[in-house]
């Protein structure tokens, strides 16, 4: 009887628990588990990534007046992010272009996110037109062609680097 109970209990914590896997390999050039091919937000609400996700984007305090203006600023354009979870700034600033996109009530629709590897690649999609040297790297869209795109690190801030992007649409 212990054994049946035992074997059902494997089975619920397998069902319950089979989100926590998803979209994570082992990456043997980055000596890591990293997520990996197209995700959403909530992938990062996985053990091996909420930590850091969680932490940067509580502690982030975007510029209010910057996002006042990035409110009104008109048509929202289209977004792909590509990252990596083994870099560090993507662990820095992916959570905090969360929090701007929260602040704005951006339509998750608009966005899609692409997770690399060390070789900047993902399965089952090609992504070498997004001409991608470094992560994270924001691209914007309108109407299909792209009109910003913010790598690596912003210039002055995130939300000032979307602004400026955003005003030249």
């Amino acid at each position: 009887m212990k054994k049946v109970f035992l074997f059902f209990l494997i089975i619920i914590l397998f069902t319950a628990c089979g989100g926590t896997i998803k979209n994570v390999i082992f990456d043997k050039k980055a000596r890591q588990e990293i997520l990996f091919g197209q995700v959403t937000f909530d992938n990062f609400r996985q053990p091996l990534f909420e930590d850091w996700y969680n932490r940067e984007y509580s502690e982030y305090e975007p510029d209010a007046e910057i996002i006042s203006q990035l409110k009104s600023a008109g048509n929202l354009p289209d977004i792909t992010i590509v990252l990596g979870t083994w870099c560090s700034d993507s662990r820095r600033e992916v959570p905090r272009f969360k929090k701007i996109l929260d602040l704005l009530s951006y339509p998750a629709e608009n966005v899609k996110i692409f997770a690399v590897n060390r070789d900047k690649k993902i399965e089952k999609k090609d992504i070498s037109g997004l001409r991608i040297e470094f992560v994270p790297t924001f691209i914007f869209y309108s109407d299909g062609k792209e009109t910003g795109r913010i790598v690596e690190t912003p210039c002055e801030s995130l939300e000032a680097d979307m602004l400026e992007i955003f005003r030249a649409e």
